[in-house]
């Protein structure tokens, strides 16, 4: 509730945009197999023997983990939630964009939602598109129709097809051994998809067998070459989105992209240098309260940052704000005072007297 506060402070105080985009994601907080209240989850890793061969083991962790709901522009969270560590990432993306929607209240609404494949919920998708109005973009899993098809109707192409090739030029390095490179990124746009028969309401995908079942569409685009990495048609990306992918497959692809910034900004900084992974408490209550408050310092920082630069822009642009006009107010209020010292004493009067 602390945390959520703060967010609704923000909120009020306009420090967001009025339409904002969001990636949801989580980062595991680790402990030992004793600390209380944590969870545990066994998973398959692969690593390298002594012989120098690659085998699939399987590896128990145990502790919690920290979903949030992170505004890459402004680098601020606007809603998090504490779980054990087994739980699954999908069933919490409805939780979050509800308790993000109280903090923002109608001083912002969300209106793009990025996360990855282990979000991937075919009710939640259809919660965020016809109840929420959220445009998402999310990878396919392996395996499913709609990837496949997405794949085989790109190669084809047709009215449902778009393509986009972008190029653009990095300088590589320094003196006689600089030169450029080129970089290149092809997309394909797919629309109207109708093979993601579990895309809509609970119990939708039952009747995929019925004469009368009308399956919802959904658009995807297809990545064969991802900065001059070829996958080629049968390991290329692809991803879902109910926003159009017609005019320009890039939009999707580039609000896909920014994801990265939620590993890098928050769960990178947060670990390094808040000491994200170490609470002062070992207890359930003490962790929880150790990554709440983490969580807010980082945010209070963050919107510390973006009120600074707001206040610089202006004092470029000359405005009075901030200390500016603190100071102007401040000698405005004493101006008509005096200070008296007599040796170790002091008074503060007004000129009249």
């Amino acid at each position: 509730e602390k945390f959520n506060n703060c967010i609704k402070t923000l909120a009020k105080n306009k420090t967001f945009p009025k339409r904002l985009r969001v990636i949801i994601d989580a980062t595991d907080i680790e402990t030992k197999k004793e600390f209380p209240g944590a969870g545990s989850v066994t998973r398959k890793d692969t690593i390298r023997d002594k012989t120098g061969r690659y085998k699939t083991v399987e590896i128990t962790v145990w502790g919690f983990k920290l979903f949030a709901l992170f505004m890459a522009e402004v680098k601020i969270l606007l809603a998090i939630k504490i779980v054990q560590i087994q739980r699954h990432d999908s069933k919490f993306t409805k939780a979050l964009i509800k308790i993000a929607k109280q903090n923002l209240a109608h001083h912002g609404k969300i209106v793009e939602l990025a996360v990855d494949r282990g979000f991937l919920d075919s009710e939640t998708l259809w919660w965020l598109h016809q109840t929420m109005k959220i445009k998402f973009f999310v990878p396919a899993k392996d395996g499913m129709s709609v990837k496949t098809d997405a794949r085989q109707i790109a190669r084809m192409g047709g009215g449902n097809v778009s393509y986009k090739c972008r190029e653009k030029f990095v300088n590589r390095g320094t003196g006689n051994q600089a030169y450029q490179e080129k970089i290149v990124t092809e997309v394909y746009g797919v629309s109207e998809l109708n093979t993601y028969s579990a895309y809509g309401t609970a119990g939708h995908k039952k009747n995929r067998y019925k004469k009368s079942f009308t399956p919802n569409t959904i658009n995807a685009i297809v990545v064969t070459q991802w900065e001059n990495h070829r996958y080629g048609w049968d390991k290329s990306k692809v991803f879902l989105t109910n926003r159009d992918v017609i005019e320009d497959p890039f939009l999707t692809f580039d609000a896909y992209d920014e994801r990265s910034f939620i590993e890098n900004s928050l769960f990178r900084q947060t670990k390094q240098t808040l000491n994200l992974k170490y609470p002062i408490n070992k207890s359930k209550e003490g962790m929880h309260l150790h990554l709440i408050l983490t969580m807010s310092v980082f945010v209070l920082i963050n919107a510390y940052k973006l009120w600074s630069d707001k206040q610089y822009s202006s004092l470029k642009n000359g405005k009075e704000c901030g200390l500016k006009r603190f100071w102007k107010k401040l000698k405005a209020e004493n101006r008509d005072k005096v200070i008296i010292f007599n040796d170790q004493s002091y008074a503060i009067m007004d000129i009249a007297e």
